[in-house]
């Protein structure tokens, strides 16, 4: 060791650091909660989009027509056959309510707290729209025309 060579840091010049990262802290904060929020609604409507599209290119491909079910108890969609009702796939939504079902042709029937849409084999469906709300009761509006192009609108509160 040099005499007269420090080591180290000062004291003032830790406070510095420190005081610099609780100011960035205290502004990223709140921008990271902001884009969090929502976050599970923006995935349910991602996820419920997908499943559309999945649902219009395998009728397609398979030449069979599908129902896509959307069960508003459960809060669940699934893909089923439309003779068998064999269930192709299934998504639980978590955390986010389908509220609403808007009957667009007679193809989307309501029973039993489920709304069903047909994908026909030429890939056309019936035009529908959902509204899904999460727990902090932001909403989201998808709607599909009959050739099953999705648009999707978000209301944060």
């Amino acid at each position: 060791m040099i005499a007269g060579k420090r080591h180290g840091f000062s004291l003032i010049e830790l406070f510095l650091v420190l005081t610099i990262l609780g100011f960035a802290t205290a502004i990223v904060f709140p921008m990271v909660g902001r884009s969090l929020r929502g976050s599970r609604l923006r995935a349910a409507a991602r996820d419920t989009v997908m499943l559309g599209r999945y649902a219009r290119s395998l009728a397609v491909l398979n030449q069979e027509s599908l129902l896509l079910v959307f069960d508003l108890d459960a809060n669940a969609i699934a893909l089923e056959t439309e003779r068998t009702r064999q269930v192709r796939r299934t998504r639980a939504l978590d955390k986010v309510d389908i509220v609403e079902a808007d009957i667009g042709e007679a193809a989307l029937t309501h029973r039993d707290g489920r709304a069903e849409v047909l994908y026909r084999n030429n890939g056309t469906c019936a035009p529908y729209r959902l509204r899904l709300r999460d727990e902090q009761g932001m909403t989201a509006w998808i709607a599909v025309d009959r050739y099953g192009t999705a648009q999707t609108e978000f209301e944060f509160q």
